[in-house]
């Protein structure tokens, strides 16, 4: 759990000079996604855990045109934070 946190204490508003604020947007879009993944599974009975939200967001990454190519990078970022803690 500790590289989860590193992770968000890095990307904290205290530290927002330090991140572009494209970086900072795809960074608070990809937390959105996660987010309604999270209660998606929740709402269904499942439990949010990192593999489950792996799984969906490698679902939601297999629907060809669904997502720009900025987004992709995002959720791609996400399966990646998520695969390491």
């Amino acid at each position: 759990m500790t590289g989860n946190f590193d992770v968000k204490l890095a990307l904290s508003r205290e530290n927002r000079m330090d991140y572009s604020d494209t970086f900072m947007r795809q960074y608070e879009e990809m937390c959105q996604v996660v987010g309604s993944i999270v209660f998606s599974l929740v709402e269904a009975g499942h439990d949010s855990t990192s593999e489950n939200i792996v799984i969906m967001l490698c679902n939601e990454l297999s629907e060809i045109g669904k997502w720009e190519p900025e987004q992709v990078l995002y959720l791609q970022m996400a399966i990646d934070l998520l695969e390491r803690g």
